[in-house]
């Protein structure tokens, strides 16, 4: 396990994470630290503001749930069967790549809840 800073809000967290995750865990702290930085200026507290970024995050993945349920639109469809099976994966990859990034965001969140 590495030892990983981040600053997220302006605050500087330590986070244990693999190695090989460092740079994933950095863009995901990345992404919440612009969500936190987009929230309007009167909106000083840090948990509520660290909720409705992972409220967001969360419409954003039912968004695609409900997108990969809905099946493939009515867009025209590739010629080659290569071509089929990239774009039947492709809402099903990107919905689980908001899900990892969702249970890291969690996973921030508890440390974030923990640390004095």
């Amino acid at each position: 396990m590495k030892e990983v800073a981040l600053v997220v809000g302006g605050r500087r967290h330590l986070l244990a994470c693999p190695a090989e995750q460092e740079a994933h865990v950095r863009a995901l702290a990345a992404d919440i630290d612009r969500r936190l930085a987009g929230l309007p200026r009167h909106a000083t507290n840090d948990a509520r503001n660290l909720l409705l970024v992972a409220l967001t995050l969360a419409d954003e993945l039912g968004d695609l749930q409900a997108r990969v349920e809905r099946g493939p639109t009515s867009a025209p469809k590739p010629r080659s069967a290569c071509a089929d099976k990239a774009e039947e994966d492709a809402p099903g990859a990107a919905l689980h790549r908001l899900a990892d990034r969702l249970e890291s965001c969690a996973a921030l969140l508890e440390e974030l809840a923990a640390s004095p």
